[in-house]
């Protein structure tokens, strides 16, 4: 038997716990990426279903859906117009995954919500 509590083997097999108001294993991989980058890999990969043509999206972040560190993108055929969006995070009860797991994760190595928002600002 391990000499660890619950909660910290459960945290070691990629659990998390916040507030014991939420727990999940977690299937979602956060990355930080630049949106032009991003456009580049869609221009270089992919073809529109609609129009066939290569090279013609244009990924952008629709500001106003921003709801802290989850935000909204899409991308857009230049050509026909065709468009896919989706959220950059799964939804939760308490709100988007990706907050949860940066506030949770600031919390952890002290540091608080005003230093998270100079983070945050920096990163725009």
């Amino acid at each position: 038997m391990s000499a660890l509590p619950k909660k910290e083997i459960e945290k070691s097999k990629g659990y998390f716990d916040y507030e014991d108001n939420f727990s999940a294993e977690s299937q979602s991989r956060f990355v930080i990426i630049d949106l032009n980058m991003l456009n580049d890999i869609f221009n270089n990969i992919a073809k529109c279903r609609y129009c066939d043509r290569s090279f013609c999206f244009d990924v952008a972040e629709n500001k106003s859906s921003r709801r802290g560190l989850a935000s909204s993108i899409s991308a857009t055929c230049k050509y026909c117009g065709s468009s896919h969006g989706s959220m950059t995070s799964n939804s939760v009860p308490a709100g988007y995954e990706v907050n949860l797991r940066f506030v949770y994760g600031m919390r952890c190595i002290g540091i608080g919500e005003s230093a998270a928002q100079t983070f945050c600002a920096l990163m725009n």
